[in-house]
């Protein structure tokens, strides 16, 4: 699946932030 440059850039900064929202959680627990 071809995904645009922009779009896949846009994913990735989400997934990071995710990442790091689940990792706040996990610290917290």
């Amino acid at each position: 699946m071809q995904v645009p440059v922009w779009l896949g850039a846009r994913l990735h900064k989400f997934a990071v932030k995710c990442q790091k929202y689940d990792a706040k959680l996990l610290r917290q627990g």
